[in-house]
Formats: C-alpha cells, structure tokens, sequence
C-alpha cells in the first residue's frame, strides 16, 4: 500500500495530507485556543483520519432555518457519517439550535459565524431551529 503525500497552503500555513490509498477518506482537525486574561494559553489540537466505504459524493447546501424545529436535510446521503453545520449569520441574535430526538429539546447552539461538527448515532432524528424567525446556515454531510 503506497502512501500519498501531498501539501496544500492553508491561511499561510502548509498543511500536511496523507492519503493511504485510493479509497474516500474523511480527514478532520480541530483547534481550539483559550487565552486567558492573565496570558495563559490552554490549547487544544486533535486531528482524525476516517475511511469511507461509500463512493456517494458529499452533500453541501445553504439552507435557511426557522424558529420551529425542521429536520436536518443531508440531500442524496441517507446515513451522513459526519455532518458540519455552520452558522452563515454575523448578528448575535442568529443562534441556532440542535436537538436530538422527537422531545426536541436544544441540546447544542450554534452561535453566528460559527460552526458545528456532528457524528450522530441516528442521524434521521437531528433537528434544528433559528431562535430568531429566519436564519442562514450551511449544512456539510459526508457518507459513511
């Protein structure tokens, strides 16, 4: 099995990707960075690498939310294995919610001009809602 290597330019960073064969694969990083206001840094950096089975293409799609639960949509892919949902709104009163299940009890926000990332056992029962009438995001599925 060969190794691919290859290199690309991020925000002015070169950033490493290694693909193990031909196969789909699923790479995802993580960063998270706290600064405190006495100058303490506590960072966080996790990166995955997932195989896919499925040869489906990923689903990519600018919705718009309401103020009432709506099923999330993931298009042609029937069981997303990973789901990125972004908040596409810059004013603070555009948070979005995500619930899990018929009770639909918001169990994670998304604030404006920030994102998501899911990995749902049941991806048929994630919902959504804006708690303002009207809300766009961006909906990111990827196949198993």
């Amino acid at each position: 099995m060969e190794t691919i290597k290859e290199q690309q330019l991020k925000e002015g960073e070169i950033v490493e990707i290694y693909k193990i064969d031909d196969r789909p694969q699923l790479v995802v990083n993580h960063q998270v960075t706290f600064f405190s206001d006495d100058q303490e840094v506590h960072a966080v950096q996790h990166s995955s690498l997932d195989r896919i089975d499925s040869r489906e293409q990923s689903y990519k799609r600018r919705m718009k939310a309401i103020d009432k639960w709506s099923l999330l949509d993931y298009g042609w892919i029937d069981d997303p294995s990973f789901i990125v949902i972004t908040n596409n709104e810059k004013d603070s009163q555009h948070i979005l919610q995500i619930a899990f299940g018929p009770k639909n009890e918001a169990v994670l926000t998304i604030n404006p001009d920030s994102c998501q990332v899911l990995n749902p056992l049941h991806p048929d029962s994630v919902y959504i809602r804006s708690i303002v009438p009207l809300s766009s995001y961006t909906i990111h599925a990827f196949p198993r």
